[in-house]
């Protein structure tokens, strides 16, 4: 961990890298500031309790999804328009990152714990459908909101399964799934 960065973005980094490996049940403030090299008093500084320390590491990783989002290929036409095929691809390939799933679902137990959590997740999960909407729309694909819910529920579906039978071809089936409900949400918007 590079100690040049800004130290919350050090705390975010070493609180992603951890929740990637022990989950967010494991994720405390003694284990993140060791990582980041700090002082637990200076972690709390930033993040004064636990919770805020997971939201904050769930917004890195909405964040980190935006960003893929936004680095996807434009239309050669229209620069603000991502091309579908690219589009198919993202969303493919999100269901084979075991480390994201595996975090997320640390997070929705954890969220199971802690009533400030649970609310917190609750509006996490309609930023994620805003989100899709969003990126939906920049491919000019006009979904419902139930739509958009159906198919963020066939990719939590595909990624969980792909997450607990862990081989390659778990993978592959869940972009196939995928990558099939992403047929059926075209197909409705038309």
């Amino acid at each position: 961990m590079s100690n040049t960065q800004p130290v919350r973005q050090r705390i975010l980094d070493a609180a992603l890298e951890l929740a990637q490996t022990v989950g967010i049940q494991g994720l405390s403030q003694a284990r993140v500031a060791a990582r980041a090299g700090l002082r637990q008093s200076h972690l709390t500084y930033y993040f004064p309790v636990r919770t805020d320390l997971i939201k904050a590491t769930l917004s890195a990783i909405h964040a980190q999804i935006m960003e893929e989002a936004h680095s996807l290929p434009n239309s050669n036409s229209d620069p603000e328009r991502l091309r579908e095929a690219d589009l198919r691809h993202f969303f493919t390939s999100q269901v084979r990152n075991s480390a994201r799933t595996r975090l997320l679902l640390s997070a929705m137990h954890a969220s199971q714990q802690e009533p400030e959590l649970r609310r917190w997740f609750a509006q996490f999960h309609k930023d994620l459908l805003s989100t899709l909407g969003e990126i939906l729309a920049r491919a000019s694909i006009s979904a419902a909101e139930e739509e958009r819910e159906l198919f963020h529920v066939c990719m939590i579906g595909a990624s969980l399964q792909a997450l607990h039978i862990g081989t390659e071809e778990a993978k592959d089936r869940a972009s196939r799934i995928v990558g099939k409900g992403f047929d059926k949400l075209l197909a409705a918007a038309d």
